[in-house]
């Protein structure tokens, strides 16, 4: 080909148009619709604590939804604290449930996350209570009690309170015992 001549322009209608995220994904990556799925899809209680947690009203901490940690999606968290905010519905009341909550808490705390879990009517009934726990636990480590009785009084997580796991490195930690 000489110098002087010029190539034509390429025909850009056969060229494939430019992907989106990670190369060969052909789009938006699953896990960030899955994400934003679950936020539009979110019940009641999260959307309530979610109201009480948005645009650093809790202390001035940043929070966020349906966040994506190693193979689950956390409720809430907080990154500056390293901890998850987990609200158990009427499905994590079975045996089955309640072993795979373990098994993510487990595999949360092993990555250096403290995970708050707090059963939906707890936030329904006792939200500033629940919001000064999720407080206690960022300034200190661990709450002072983070047991929430419900009108029936009761401590155990089953009768409506909170459990905290992984407080420094004393592994597994449930604070709901009486």
């Amino acid at each position: 080909m000489s110098p002087g001549k010029l190539l034509p322009p390429p025909n850009l209608s056969v060229l494939p148009p430019p992907s989106r995220g990670r190369a060969g994904e052909g789009g938006k990556r699953p896990r960030t619709k899955r994400a934003r799925r679950l936020r539009r899809t979110a019940p009641l209680t999260e959307r309530i604590l979610w109201q009480r947690l948005r645009r650093k009203t809790l202390a001035g901490l940043i929070f966020r939804r349906q966040q994506p940690i190693g193979p689950y999606f956390a409720d809430f968290y907080c990154s500056s604290a390293r901890l998850i905010v987990e609200l158990d519905g009427p499905f994590h009341d079975g045996p089955e449930a309640a072993r795979q909550d373990e098994l993510r808490s487990r595999w949360l705390c092993a990555q250096g996350y403290q995970v708050l879990r707090f059963k939906n009517e707890v936030v329904c009934v006792q939200i500033e209570h629940v919001l000064q726990i999720i407080l206690e636990t960022v300034v200190g480590g661990r709450p002072h009690s983070p047991a929430l009785p419900l009108k029936g009084g009761g401590r155990s997580r089953g009768e409506g309170g909170a459990s905290l796991g992984c407080v420094g490195s004393g592994g597994g930690l449930d604070e709901s015992a009486p």
